[in-house]
C-alpha cells in the first residue's frame, strides 16, 4: 500500500461438519472493511454457522465511534434477517482486546450475546464448541 500499512487479506475456511468458519485477517482492518465483511459473510443458509474470526495478525484501525456504528449495522442485520452462530474475536494485544470488547459492549446493546473475544484460539474453540450464545 502507498501509505505504508501492510494489506488487507482475509482468508476464510468453511467447515460444514462442525458448522463453522474460520476466518483469519492480516494486514489493515478498518471500519470499511469489516463493514462490508459484516454485511457479506454468513448470509443464507449459511447464517447459522459459527464463526472463529483470528485477528492476531491484524492491525485493527476503529474509532469509538466506528465501533459503535459497526454494532448498530449488526444490530439491523440480526432484526432484518434473524439470529446468525455465534462469533468468537480473538486478538493478541490489549489495545485491540480493548477496542473488541467495546465491539462486544455495543453488540449487547444491540441485542446480540453471541459475540465474545479471547485472546487465545483455544479459549475462543471452547467457548464456540460449548454453544456461545445464539443470536450474533
Amino acid at each position: 500500500m502507498t501509505d505504508g500499512r501492510p494489506p488487507l487479506e482475509i482468508e476464510i475456511a468453511r467447515d460444514d461438519v462442525r458448522r463453522r468458519f474460520a476466518v483469519r485477517i492480516t494486514g489493515t482492518f478498518n471500519f470499511a472493511s469489516a463493514a462490508a465483511f459484516v454485511s457479506t459473510v454468513r448470509t443464507g443458509d449459511l447464517a447459522s454457522y459459527t464463526m472463529l474470526v483470528d485477528l492476531r495478525d491484524a492491525t485493527i484501525d476503529f474509532t469509538s465511534e466506528e465501533v459503535r456504528r459497526l454494532a448498530e449495522q449488526v444490530g439491523r442485520t440480526l432484526r432484518q434477517s434473524g439470529p446468525r452462530g455465534a462469533v468468537a474475536l480473538v486478538t493478541a494485544t490489549p489495545s485491540d482486546f480493548g477496542m473488541l470488547r467495546m465491539y462486544q459492549t455495543h453488540t449487547e446493546i444491540e441485542g446480540t450475546s453471541a459475540i465474545n473475544v479471547f485472546q487465545s484460539i483455544a479459549d475462543a474453540e471452547a467457548w464456540l464448541s460449548g454453544g456461545g450464545s445464539a443470536g450474533a
